[in-house]
């Protein structure tokens, strides 16, 4: 059994995605900075303390946009089967989702407007358990994964009666 990979584009859409989150954090910092100068109760302990907060949080976000995204897509693998759907995903943990197709209850096809712009969708897989996703495909793969499972489901109803 062969794992499917994702398209390179992904590596640019959790780029994208990274540096939003950095931009937001940003605001939240440089707020929280304001703020503490302006309440002038601060002495130069709490100061020292607070920038190697920010410079933490900094080296991490940095590292959340140059980094992370090309070890993520790395280890990112799908792999659909007339039995199963595993998804193996993850940064420093590695999780692997396996769902028997015969559990599946609901398959949706979304995507967001860094997708969009992309051309790329996302599967979620529901069942009893929760939801179970297949990120970052295009839009074709996707729509050909769905009917795929589809047609799985549909082959199991008819051996189950």
């Amino acid at each position: 059994m062969k794992y499917n990979k994702l398209n390179k584009k992904a590596i640019y859409i959790m780029t994208i995605n990274a540096l939003i989150w950095l931009v937001v954090l940003g605001i939240v910092i440089g707020f929280s900075y304001f703020i503490y100068y302006q309440t002038n109760l601060h002495n130069e302990f709490d100061i020292i303390f607070m920038h190697i907060g920010a410079s933490i949080i900094g080296l991490y976000a940095i590292l959340n946009v140059l980094v992370f995204p090309t070890i993520r897509y790395k280890r990112y693998a799908y792999l659909v089967t007339e039995d199963i759907i595993d998804v193996k995903k993850g940064l420093f943990v590695i999780t692997r989702s396996v769902v028997p197709i015969i559990k599946v209850q609901k398959i949706a096809i979304s995507n967001g407007p860094i997708d969009r712009l992309f051309n790329l969708s996302n599967i979620d897989i529901f069942n009893s358990a929760g939801v179970t996703k297949i990120n970052f495909l295009e839009n074709e793969k996707a729509e050909q994964l769905c009917n795929e499972i589809n047609e799985l489901l549909k082959k199991g109803e008819i051996y189950d009666k």
